[in-house]
């Protein structure tokens, strides 16, 4: 089982549409894939129709009575399951200071998945910092989004210095430019010549796209609703990268 978390500290810059998205093609590559949506926002259950489970039990699973398999739930989509967000993940923060260790906690939970699936996708909220850390640490690989601009460097930053502080492996991180519009000159600019504290930049990007933006209301990955959309095959080269990556052994650096 390969962990991939899509992290970023900043807030609108596309984690939930790219978590979506990647699972969605991770499954229908016949990869068994899990979602865990860690948003108390539940955007990631919503756009998969698995957020209607009568038995939601998350708080029980935080005091230790059931096991995190209790809260995974089908999707509308073969080999993809979903670990619904709610406000009960709350919790989880209190779990994670609570630990011994909290940057084990995401990755023990997970551990006794291992059989099940051959991926998993965390989609992280971008305000809990302890949870972060403990994401962070479980993940092979974690792709930051980011929106070209000096946030984006402020938030890859941030994101480079939560593992160098936990003593992560920064090797495992790659950034890659999202929700790109043509018409702003910097987006541009990135996109010929990208910063250079922006090292291990996939090339594949995901543009800006009134089909990212229905997803909310088609409640379905980009391609489901329009395959022929030219986000869907942006998507498809991000996943072929990502791909690639998960099949190279990681480095340490």
């Amino acid at each position: 089982m390969q962990i991939v978390a899509i992290h970023n500290i900043e807030s609108g810059v596309g984690k939930t549409s790219t978590a979506v998205n990647l699972a969605w093609i991770a499954a229908k590559n016949g990869l068994r894939t899990l979602l865990w949506d860690l948003n108390s926002r539940a955007e990631a259950g919503l756009f998969l129709g698995a957020n209607s489970d009568p038995n939601t039990r998350m708080s029980n699973e935080l005091a230790g009575r059931v096991t995190l398999a209790d809260q995974i739930i089908g999707s509308d989509y073969e080999n993809l399951a979903v670990v619904p967000g709610r406000w009960a993940y709350r919790n989880l923060e209190q779990l994670i200071n609570g630990a011994a260790d909290p940057r084990r906690v995401v990755k023990s939970l997970l551990k006794p998945l291992a059989d099940e699936y051959d991926l998993v996708v965390l989609d992280c909220p971008a305000d809990e910092p302890e949870l972060a850390d403990s994401v962070l640490a479980a993940a092979e690989i974690i792709l930051v989004p980011l929106i070209p601009g000096p946030q984006a460097l402020d938030g890859w930053q941030h994101v480079l210095d939560i593992c160098r502080n936990s003593r992560l492996p920064v090797s495992s991180i790659y950034p890659f430019l999202n929700m790109i519009d043509y018409r702003i000159q910097l987006h541009r600019e990135w996109l010929v010549v990208a910063p250079a504290e922006l090292p291990r930049l996939f090339s594949a990007y995901i543009p800006f796209a009134h089909a990212v933006e229905r997803m909310s209301i088609t409640r379905q990955p980009v391609a489901e609703s329009d395959a022929t959309d030219r986000v869907a095959d942006a998507y498809q080269a991000l996943w072929q990268e990502l791909k690639r990556h998960l099949d190279e052994p990681v480095s340490d650096s």
